[in-house]
């Protein structure tokens, strides 16, 4: 698959391997929301959010943020063009009968070099059983990248899409000049959660002990060299500023009923 194109191909893969998994009854509700909640969380905090496919293209495997992208940018499209689907055909159809219609007519083919990659296959299929032209869709967040957000109901009754503010991630230390000098820490800034903690410029990263990259909500806990010993520094990763990113909230009070046709409706059911 070309670079351009890594949206459907990892982007629709992360999707359906959320979806799968529920479906096999191996996720319950609670791991799919938490599963896209890390996802939203990567993208809302991505620094190349809003980078154009040509950026993809040229960085792939250069910079691990763009690298992520389109993994991040598809299951967002995938659950918003399903949603318009379902509308448009009256539940009858999902995504699952595009890709298993693109799937037949590969197989049918007598010249499958003449038939596109899948990721140009799709928008026809996608047309034709019932949805909407794509093709600005493609254009906003794919070509030009902008940035994508969940309508509130995109998963339907049982799961809502709310904004989540939250200070901005900061480590306090510059990221790529420390692993430059072989995970000395180098450009501290002076006030910051970390140099606050007592970590300070020279020092050695040995490890994170815990923390996420990107979740100002969760301690970060290092454990460092300084000087002959080693020891842990414990802050919270907190910027100045807020941001506000896209989260996924079960509903209160579901029913069991409620909760497994929920369940099945995520899962394709």
């Amino acid at each position: 698959t070309e670079m351009p194109d890594k949206w459907f191909a990892e982007g629709f893969t992360e999707f359906y391997t959320w979806r799968l998994l529920l479906r096999a009854g191996l996720y319950s509700l609670e791991d799919f929301i938490a599963e896209w909640n890390a996802a939203l969380l990567e993208y809302g905090t991505s620094p190349v959010r809003t980078e154009p496919n040509t950026r993809i293209a040229l960085d792939y495997w250069n910079d691990q943020d763009v690298g992520k992208l389109p993994y991040r940018r598809g299951p967002l499209l995938a659950a918003i063009w399903e949603q318009r689907l379902r509308q448009a055909t009256a539940g009858a159809r999902d995504l699952d009968d595009v890709l298993l219609t693109m799937r037949d007519e590969v197989r049918a083919a007598t010249d499958r070099a003449r038939i596109p990659d899948a990721a140009a296959l799709f928008p026809a299929t996608y047309q034709r059983l019932g949805g909407s032209n794509i093709g600005d869709d493609l254009e906003r967040f794919i070509v030009r990248g902008e940035a994508i957000d969940l309508p509130a109901d995109v998963f339907g009754e049982c799961i809502r899409v709310q904004p989540s503010k939250r200070p901005r991630f900061e480590r306090g230390w510059d990221p790529a000049a420390t692993r430059k000098a072989d995970n000395v820490v180098t450009g501290l800034r002076r006030g910051s959660p970390a140099h606050r903690a007592g970590l300070r410029d020279g020092m050695k990263l040995l490890g994170l002990v815990s923390g996420a990259t990107n979740d100002s909500t969760v301690a970060y806990v290092l454990r460092v060299r300084d000087g002959e010993r080693e020891r842990r520094i414990t802050f919270m990763p907190r910027g100045s500023d807020e941001i506000t990113i896209q989260q996924l909230a079960l509903v209160d009070g579901l029913t069991p009923e409620r909760r497994a046709a929920c369940t099945r409706a995520l899962a394709g059911q």
